[in-house]
């Protein structure tokens, strides 16, 4: 939430400002009042555990990432995924390679939980897959090769099974795919507990969540809304749980602002 309205609306009892927030808020406090500039996201990023580095010298973060030329592997088959593809063959990469985990979608997108009328979760194809690129399914990611800090190979091998929790490798499958740039896109976790939801001491759910069910957390006056509250999903889903988050402030403060002087909200 952002700003103050009427008695602390922001709703602690000092100010706090985040800046920039992006992997976990830094709280400014402030003259006894809370004011929230930024709020945490699903900020945490899940680790690519089964893929090791060998002669890679760490992870690095640039600012600026281009395909132009590139051999690219993509890991992960979503809509971020399928964005990594769409964008790669855009800026001319010489090759997409997309690495999906799971297995092959059936016919129509349809699995036995998810029947007409619902819609498919996932798709047999995408804008993405029909402007270029190959995807491959059942497919895990085992180690990145390079030098420094140059990707020069991604190992693979083919898995089996029905979540990501109970993959079994297919014997004899191990594959070696020539890549100058990796793409990770496997999803998030949950928000950053450090920062902001530890220091005002928010209460979580079992998937490390917010816990907010009505979108007022365990503290008093603060709310949480989006990825925070229910985990990592589509940016209209978190707008429109944001706009809901901000009737209840809205109604709260109504109430706070109506209350006799003195009295308790």
């Amino acid at each position: 939430m952002n700003g103050r309205a009427g008695r602390n609306a922001a709703g602690t009892s000092g100010e706090e400002r985040s800046r920039n927030v992006r992997g976990g808020a830094q709280p400014e406090r402030r003259s006894g009042e809370h004011r929230t500039q930024g709020s945490p996201a699903s900020t945490g990023p899940k680790d690519l555990r089964r893929a090791p580095h060998r002669g890679l010298s760490g992870e690095h973060r640039t600012p600026v990432i281009s395909a132009a030329g590139k051999r690219v592997v993509v890991i992960g088959g979503g809509d971020t995924g399928m964005d990594c593809l769409s964008s790669a063959n855009r800026e001319g990469a010489e090759s997409v390679l997309m690495l999906d985990v799971y297995g092959t979608v059936p016919e129509g997108g349809r699995y036995a939980d998810t029947p007409w009328p619902q819609a498919p979760r996932r798709t047999e194809t995408t804008y993405a897959l029909d402007e270029g690129g190959e995807r491959r399914f059942g497919t895990q990611v085992t180690l990145l090769e390079g030098e420094g800090r140059r990707l020069a190979r991604a190992h693979a091998r083919q898995v089996e099974g029905s979540s990501s929790r109970d993959l079994q490798p297919v014997p004899g499958s191990e594959f070696m795919e020539e890549a100058e740039l990796c793409l990770v896109a496997i999803g998030f976790t949950h928000p950053a507990h450090d920062g902001l939801i530890s220091d005002l001491g928010l209460d979580l759910d079992a998937r490390g969540n917010v816990r907010a069910k009505a979108f007022a957390t365990s503290r008093d006056g603060v709310y949480a809304a989006g990825d925070a509250r229910v985990g990592q999903s589509l940016i209209v889903n978190a707008i429109a749980d944001g706009r809901r988050a901000a009737r209840m402030v809205d109604r709260r403060l109504r109430e706070f602002a109506a209350a006799p002087e003195g009295a308790a909200a």
